[in-house]
């Protein structure tokens, strides 16, 4: 049939199979409804945490997009408007504008005569308040001036205190900051007056700093609750089962440091310690708790006894009771902290050989959830570091052949060769064992059992590998792959040690102490507490000397 001329042809559209007949390709054909509820778009940072290429090789199941701008970045791109400012002071520019516009329509109204008013603003009417000034503007054609201006943003007052006049916000953020920089109150004030920067005297910024001491612990506690928040989400991302007020269990990496530590004693010195909890679940190294002791107060100064200090005590730590122990005190306390916002609970703690803090967790934890048991884990480092330790102490009884390299050797080794040869074969062993347990793990990320065991058949080829016979170094190492004419760089004079007997049990002895069965499980997640140990180098570096915590 003949369509109308100049009618165009209407073809139906087709959904899905409908206008398809039966055996038609297309016939089958279904519509897709894609399941966006389990897709979710990630930003890089949470991303990579979330990221493991064993459990949850793409978090969200699609790619990530970029971080969003912080607060220093966004504060960035903000305009400043001091450059309409041309004197060496530092204004507000809103307040300014509103003192202009205060004395144009003042002046309008009570001089009308005067038409062409020349504005100034005369020095004899300032007056400085902390970080801001107080200006006055005057006509010099008619002298007309207005009332005193606060050119500069005032801040809440700190310390519970209702009278008195507000701090300026800028002394308030100067004082804060000096909480977290290590320079003190005096130099900050010499810094800021060399650049002709008004500043507060030295006593009003310490009175406000030690009112904002409360603020700055708040905003802490604010900042772990939201590491935790993220590292809950984190789980949720990877199948664990996340229930609002109920906590996730994690492993976590502990350890104390001491303001003056006092090191191969059984007893400190210091009079302060700081006990940090950094998460070990994902790449980020989150710090998710903390506790702090400290046995200073500033009311002995002031001769007051220990039973009338009152609320205004600083000192947290009983003052007759050894400080040692109060890594295990501190540990339960930021175990208890971690429950108040975003709960976490430790299933493992990571801690060094020291076991205070071990008995601090384990004692919180029981007391939360009875059921719940916490493992210890060995810091992989640390173990190393006994294991050198344990080399240089077994060197007085190696034999003299072993020390001279010589077979046979029978003359006498001076000590000064015997503990330089000790301390580059306790390297050599302790380097050797770290990469066998760490490879083994690399290959055998899942299997617990395969890589106990090839770590137990790594171990019993050390020595032997040592001593030059490299038969079984293929097929039972993941270090050496050398072959009969291999010179080892590694050990002391580059040449293959020659033991005795004798020297073999010591030195297998030295390797069980990180590489036997009952280690090798403390050390099955091949971490360590790195993390800490840089959260207190840095505490420590960044305070003056003489300085507390």
């Amino acid at each position: 049939m003949a369509s109308r001329r100049g009618r165009p042809c209407r073809k139906k559209l087709r959904r899905g199979r409908e206008g398809f007949r039966q055996g038609h390709p297309y016939f089958s054909r279904k519509t897709c409804k894609t399941p966006t509820e389990k897709y979710e778009r990630l930003q890089r940072k949470l991303f990579n945490m979330a990221q493991d290429p064993f459990i949850c090789p793409t978090p969200g199941r699609l790619r990530p997009t970029e971080d969003s701008p912080g607060l220093l970045e966004s504060m960035a791109h903000r305009k400043v408007y001091t450059h309409n400012i041309q004197e060496a002071r530092d204004f507000h520019v809103p307040s300014l504008m509103d003192l202009f516009n205060n004395f144009i329509k003042e002046h309008t109204t009570k001089h009308p005569d005067c038409t062409h008013p020349t504005v100034t603003m005369p020095p004899t009417f300032e007056k400085k308040f902390g970080t801001g000034y107080k200006e006055v503007l005057r006509c010099s054609t008619c002298g007309y001036h207005t009332e005193s201006h606060k050119l500069y943003q005032e801040a809440e007052i700190q310390g519970g205190a209702t009278r008195g006049p507000k701090p300026t916000r800028k002394a308030v953020q100067l004082s804060m900051v000096l909480s977290k920089l290590p320079v003190g109150i005096t130099g900050a004030t010499t810094l800021l007056s060399a650049t002709e920067t008004g500043t507060q005297s030295g006593s009003k910024l310490q009175k406000i700093t030690n009112n904002l001491t409360d603020v700055v612990v708040g905003e802490m506690k604010d900042s772990l609750a939201d590491n935790r928040a993220t590292l809950r989400k984190v789980c949720a991302i990877q199948g664990e089962d996340v229930k609002d007020g109920e906590p996730v269990l994690a492993t976590a990496a502990v350890d104390g440091a001491y303001n003056n530590p006092s090191y191969h004693t059984h007893s400190q010195n210091s009079t302060q310690v700081t006990v940090p909890v950094i998460e070990k679940k994902t790449k980020g190294d989150m710090l998710i708790g903390f506790g702090f002791a400290s046995k200073l107060c500033t009311c002995r100064r002031d001769g007051k006894d220990r039973q009338t200090h009152g609320p205004s005590c600083k000192a947290n730590f009983p003052p007759a009771d050894p400080i040692g122990k109060a890594e295990e005190v501190l540990a339960g306390r930021a175990v208890e902290g971690m429950q108040e916002k975003k709960p976490v609970l430790l299933d493992k703690d990571l801690t060094d050989n020291d076991s205070h803090i071990t008995k601090g967790v384990r004692h919180t934890t029981k007391n939360i959830s009875p059921t719940l048991q916490v493992e210890k884990l060995d810091c992989e480092v640390h173990v190393s570091r006994g294991q050198r330790r344990k080399m240089f102490r077994i060197s007085t009884v190696l034999s003299d052949q072993i020390v001279s390299g010589i077979t046979g050797y029978s003359a006498k080794v001076a000590q000064t060769k015997r503990t330089w040869f000790a301390t580059a074969l306790g390297r050599a062993v302790s380097k050797r064992c770290s990469t066998e347990l760490r490879r083994a793990r690399e290959k055998y990320p899942q299997n617990d059992d395969l890589f106990k065991l090839s770590v137990q058949q790594a171990k019993d080829n050390i020595v032997n590998c040592f001593s030059g016979n490299h038969t079984n170094c293929h097929s039972t190492s993941f270090m050496c792959r050398a072959g009969p004419d291999h010179k080892p760089a590694y050990l002391p004079r580059r040449e293959h040690i020659v033991p005795t007997e004798n020297d073999i049990k010591y030195l297998q002895a030295v390797i069980d102490y990180k590489l036997s069965e009952d280690m090798v499980h403390k050390q099955r997640y091949v971490m360590s507490t790195n993390a800490v140990e840089a959260t207190h180098r840095r505490t420590q570096q960044s305070l003056p000397k003489k300085q507390h915590i």
